[in-house]
C-alpha cells in the first residue's frame, strides 16, 4: 500500500466515526512531512493543526487550509504564530491576547482559556480580568 492509500484509509476510518455535521475534523500534522499534509488536502481536509510554530510556518506556506495553532503559547512566538495561524486554541493569558491584538494583520479566531476558580497553577484568564 502506498502512502496516499494509507492516509486515505485512515482518514475514512476517522470520518466514519464523525456522526454530526457540526463537528470539524482538524488533522494534527505535528511531526508529519508536508507531503502528508498535501495528500490530506487532496483528500478534502481543510483544517490542519500544529503545536510547533516552526512547522506551522513551513506547512501553512506550502499547503492552503485553515491552520490551527494548538498548544502552549510563548510570548516571543506570538508574532510568527499570528502570520500563519487562522485559529489559536487555548490562549491562557490576558497579556498574550493584548499582544496578539497589536500584532494582527488578519482576523484570527481565538479560544480563550477561562479560569473559573482563579487558581494560577491551572492557567487561564481570570473572569474578573476579562473586561480589562
Amino acid at each position: 500500500m502506498n502512502r496516499r492509500d494509507e492516509i486515505a484509509q485512515n482518514l475514512l476510518a476517522v470520518q466514519s466515526k464523525i456522526t454530526r455535521p457540526d463537528i470539524t475534523l482538524i488533522a494534527v500534522t505535528k511531526t508529519y512531512p508536508v507531503s502528508d499534509v498535501e495528500i490530506l488536502r487532496e483528500l478534502g481536509v481543510r483544517n490542519f493543526g500544529e503545536n510547533r510554530n516552526e512547522e506551522g510556518l513551513e506547512k501553512a506556506a506550502q499547503v492552503e487550509g485553515r491552520w490551527h495553532f494548538q498548544g502552549e503559547i510563548q510570548s516571543r512566538k506570538l508574532r510568527d504564530i499570528a502570520q500563519w495561524a487562522d485559529v489559536i486554541h487555548s490562549l491562557d493569558q490576558l497579556s498574550h491576547a493584548q499582544k496578539l491584538e497589536a500584532l494582527l494583520t488578519k482576523p484570527i479566531d481565538v479560544f480563550l482559556q477561562l479560569s473559573l476558580d482563579g487558581d494560577p497553577s491551572r492557567g487561564g484568564v481570570r473572569r474578573e480580568d476579562l473586561n480589562s
